[in-house]
């Protein structure tokens, strides 16, 4: 896995209008122990940024951690965003179309861990091509996250393996005012 952009104990540090592809992954961090534990924000944004084409196909374009982040207006094709440390971030405006072709257990934007809460992902755009996935994945104990008013199309009918929304073993969760799209080709 290459890292194109590894940023580290950042605070206040911002990428903008950059364009990633194929194997670049974009990784901001901010893992200071204490702010984790006392939510002091990081501040970070990742704004009008390109993230497409991961190779492999279950790569992540985008990993995110710390405290109050805002990532938006993105555009995300053909990979996904992670941001399995961030609480108490904004996830909005944002445009998923894609997402990973090979994962089964995995959204397009993907959230785990007991850290991952209070985040707000709202007004974004999910365009699902793949019958085995996910749009938004809260995974493991992920709690007090917000989904809504997103919108979601999908080529192919929910199943067990592809919904807009899914959460796993976390509480708290609140979804509403979301709108699902069935194209039905």
């Amino acid at each position: 896995k290459k890292e194109t952009l590894l940023m580290q104990e950042c605070r206040r540090c911002a990428v903008l209008y950059s364009d990633f592809s194929a194997s670049a992954t974009v990784m901001m961090q901010f893992n200071d122990r204490e702010a984790h534990f006392t939510c002091r924000p990081s501040l970070n944004v990742v704004q009008n940024c390109f993230f497409h084409d991961a190779k492999p196909t279950r790569q992540i374009a985008a990993s995110v951690s710390g405290c109050r982040m805002v990532i938006s207006h993105n555009y995300f094709r053909n990979t996904c965003m992670d941001s399995s440390t961030a609480s108490e971030c904004i996830i909005e405006y944002n445009r998923f179309e894609g997402g990973s072709a090979d994962v089964v257990d995995g959204g397009m934007y993907y959230s785990s861990g007991p850290s991952t809460r209070g985040n707000h992902i709202r007004y974004n755009l999910f365009h699902m091509f793949n019958e085995t996935h996910n749009a938004v994945y809260n995974d493991t104990m992920g709690s007090g996250n917000y989904m809504y008013y997103n919108i979601v199309s999908t080529l192919h009918s929910v199943s067990d393996h592809n919904k807009p929304w899914y959460s796993s073993t976390g509480w708290g969760n609140v979804c509403y005012g979301n709108v699902k799209k069935f194209l039905g080709i």
